[in-house]
């Protein structure tokens, strides 16, 4: 394991969900990132993207989701035992949560997934939605690996800023919601 506290190694989490995001908003496919610190450390990243191309069948669509996302229940001694921390995808990344929901809206609908332990919950739900593109990902870190560490805006900020600001208008704290950042282009 390397030498990361287990607060920067539970931000690197969100950070690779937040690159996803930036580089949306880089290759000019996005224009609104949303992250949103939540009670009981829940942490909910918006970005008004493309959203992952899917399918229309829903179950080419689950898989796809299932490739991306889909992890297995990881234990503290598997965490323990992870060589490089520094290499993790997005399906390790649900691994890594206690709870963890994906949303996509892709061409008027919406492709939703709960995920408890890195296991999908549900089959996938589709549904018609007026939002035509973009992603939601909700996510609460596994506490029995990160314990009682929690978001720091300020780290997130600071990772937003670095990796994306020549790519955004601006980044601000809603002023109703202190506990959200949203990055604008």
């Amino acid at each position: 394991m390397n030498s990361k506290s287990i607060v920067e190694e539970m931000h690197m989490m969100v950070f690779l969900l937040l690159k996803e995001s930036i580089q949306e908003m880089q290759e000019g496919h996005c224009s609104k990132i949303r992250v949103s610190l939540l009670p009981d450390n829940y942490l909910e990243i918006t970005d008004y993207g493309r959203g992952i191309p899917l399918a229309e069948e829903a179950q080419k669509s689950n898989e796809i989701l299932s490739r991306i996302f889909g992890g297995h229940t990881m234990s503290s001694l598997d965490y323990a035992n992870l060589e490089d921390f520094n290499d993790l995808e997005l399906n390790m990344v649900n691994s890594l949560c206690e709870s963890m929901s994906v949303c996509v809206w892709r061409n008027g609908k919406s492709y939703s997934q709960t995920y408890i332990n890195g296991i999908a919950q549900h089959e996938l739900l589709v549904e018609e939605s007026s939002r035509q593109s973009g992603m939601k990902v909700t996510l609460k870190p596994n506490s029995n690996i990160f314990g009682n560490a929690l978001w720091s805006k300020e780290m997130i900020e600071d990772f937003i800023v670095k990796n994306a600001s020549d790519h955004m208008e601006s980044i601000f704290v809603n002023e109703t919601q202190k506990r959200t950042l949203i990055v604008s282009k």
